[in-house]
């Protein structure tokens, strides 16, 4: 009898071990919007989740203890941010405000050199076509872009496929395909 009691006492115990999870949940935002697609994770865990497009994640069957959570996204500073989980406290709601990263690109020259020229040191002929260049003849890709610089030819060789070559004035033989 005793021992089909310590049974009944034993095994509930097992399982209430296996169950100290909880959950986390929250919206990850910047300047009042919501950051769609940003990644939240625990750190030193491999659980985490993806931010839905109205900024929302939730991370469920988190172990109890202190972790840090760190949410992150491409042109944003990562922001780490500790929690507690436990008995009394199984469900935690963590709201998430990333910073934008202000960073300014420089110009890419790409030239038929193979070392690196500066635009104004180069022997052959430079253009640049930047965003701003490709609104003007409102391209869709790149090969409609390029089709009104000089030195360049775009060719479609199939309409159905799209296939399309840039032949490059003195350049002959196998030239960059799209």
């Amino acid at each position: 009898m005793k021992k089909v009691i310590l049974l009944f006492l034993v095994i509930p115990s097992a399982f209430l071990a296996h169950t100290q999870t909880g959950s986390i949940s929250g919206k990850v935002f910047s300047d009042g919007g919501p950051l769609e697609f940003a990644n939240v994770k625990i750190e030193g865990m491999e659980q985490g989740a993806v931010v839905n497009t109205e900024g929302y994640y939730r991370i469920d069957n988190v172990p109890f203890g202190e972790l840090t959570v760190v949410a992150s996204l491409i042109g944003y500073e990562a922001v780490r941010k500790e929690v507690r989980l436990n008995a009394a406290n199984p469900s935690i709601r963590l709201d998430l405000s990333l910073t934008p990263l202000h960073v300014q690109l420089d110009q890419v020259v790409v030239t038929g050199t193979r070392t690196f020229k500066r635009r104004t040191q180069s022997p052959v002929m430079v253009n640049i076509v930047d965003s701003e260049t490709l609104g003007k003849v409102q391209a869709c890709n790149l090969s409609e872009g390029l089709k009104f610089q000089p030195g360049l030819r775009v060719e479609t060789d199939c309409q159905t496929c799209n296939y399309t070559q840039l032949r490059m004035n003195g350049l002959g033989g196998a030239t960059p395909r799209f």
